[in-house]
């Protein structure tokens, strides 16, 4: 759905539209994108008539989780960038919020359908355009101020920061990302 298309819903709509990607999110990244699609209905606090009237199969669903996901990294590189006083500073921050968000185990149901779902979806394919620019913004700044090691890319520190949240949460992942920080910098 597109962000004009959100602006027509009703704002009961569209609050219902939003509990139930919240409620997939969390429930795909607590126990994969198989959950029921009640179960999602249950925890979003809406119907199953309501989910399957926004999302009439689980692709839009899965979908609609990942133009989430994209738009609340987007989001989080973006406020990042804005509010620190550095580059390094700044993608520091980012690393810690995506930590934060825990969507490593999200990965592998996005990604097994995200080439078709992104040539698909001209909204998706913008949304994740956009926080792969932040992205690579950050670390683009961070190696200009010389604070980022010249040999690491986008998709070393994306490869590393999903294996890191890929399992449930642990006590150990703080310091493991603190690992990482320590050497990526220079």
């Amino acid at each position: 759905m597109t962000g004009t298309s959100m602006k027509t819903l009703r704002a009961d709509a569209r609050r219902n539209r939003e509990q139930i990607v919240e409620a997939a999110r969390l429930l795909f990244v607590e126990r994969g994108p198989d959950v029921p699609m009640e179960e999602v209905a249950r925890a979003a606090g809406v119907g199953v008539g309501t989910l399957y009237r926004r999302f009439p199969d689980r692709g839009e669903l899965l979908t609609a989780v990942a133009l989430d996901v994209f738009e609340r990294l987007s989001a989080m590189a973006g406020e990042a960038a804005a509010g620190e006083p550095d580059a390094w500073t700044a993608l520091q921050r980012f690393l810690k919020g995506w930590a934060e968000f825990r969507l490593g185990l999200l990965q592998d149901a996005l990604c097994a359908g995200m080439p078709a779902a992104v040539a698909a979806n001209k909204d998706l394919q913008r949304a994740r355009e956009t926080w792969l620019e932040q992205f690579e913004g950050l670390i683009t700044a961070a190696q200009a101020e010389g604070a980022l090691r010249e040999d690491v890319t986008l998709t070393e520190i994306a490869v590393f920061m999903n294996m890191l949240i890929r399992g449930e949460p642990t006590p150990a992942d703080e310091m493991i990302l603190h690992v990482m920080l320590d050497g990526l910098h220079r």
